[in-house]
């Protein structure tokens, strides 16, 4: 493909507006859509962008109550102190026990879910994408949540398969449209599998 599609953040989704977030739900879900416009079994590996502080910070507080009683003096004093904590960097990898990973059919949109970073509330997703049966991902990179990619094949390299972002995510039909910031002329103005047009 003559113009690969990196910075996925530069494609806001075009039906924003239709975003029906609960935010009265305590736990935080992620997701992001993929589309396998393709005749292909596909496998997706998820992972979420985690950044955590380094340290809690600890503190120290103190109270004291001084009661004059003539001939007795009495002092009561308390103290509590509670010491910085490290907390262990953990950003999520490949190189994790257990990644997850969703099968994608062919002719399929699927929500890809995944649990949320609470501390950070990081809203990146990355994805690594392959062939059924091969072990390295022939796409690998983050998507925003809420956001969509479309698996078609590559208009420049018969047989290679390439992922462009979609329109939307809120309304149907976006999800199998490319983005309008797509700009080559040779994809296609949908690649619903009912609605194709080559």
């Amino acid at each position: 493909m003559s113009k690969e599609y990196t910075e996925f953040e530069d494609y806001p989704n075009v039906d924003n507006h239709l975003d029906e977030d609960d935010r009265t739900k305590s736990a935080t879900i992620r997701w992001v859509r993929v589309a396998n416009s393709t005749d292909q079994a596909l496998k997706v590996k998820k992972f979420i962008d985690v950044a955590k502080r380094q340290e809690v910070q600890g503190y120290q507080m103190g109270a004291q109550v001084a009661i004059p009683i003539p001939g007795l003096p009495i002092d009561i004093g308390a103290k509590v102190k509670r010491p910085s904590v490290p907390l262990v960097h953990n950003k999520n990898s490949d190189k994790d026990a257990d990644p997850t990973t969703d099968d994608l059919g062919p002719y399929t949109c699927e929500k890809i879910l995944v649990n949320g970073d609470t501390d950070e509330n990081s809203k990146l997703i990355t994805l690594q994408i392959s062939k059924e049966g091969d072990t390295e991902p022939f796409w690998n990179k983050s998507v925003k949540h809420k956001h969509g990619v479309i698996i078609i094949p590559d208009p420049s390299n018969t047989g290679k398969l390439t992922v462009i972002p979609a329109a939307g995510q809120f309304m149907q039909s976006n999800r199998w449209k490319p983005h309008p910031g797509c700009k080559d002329p040779r994809l296609s103005k949908t690649y619903d599998p009912k609605k194709k047009s080559v």
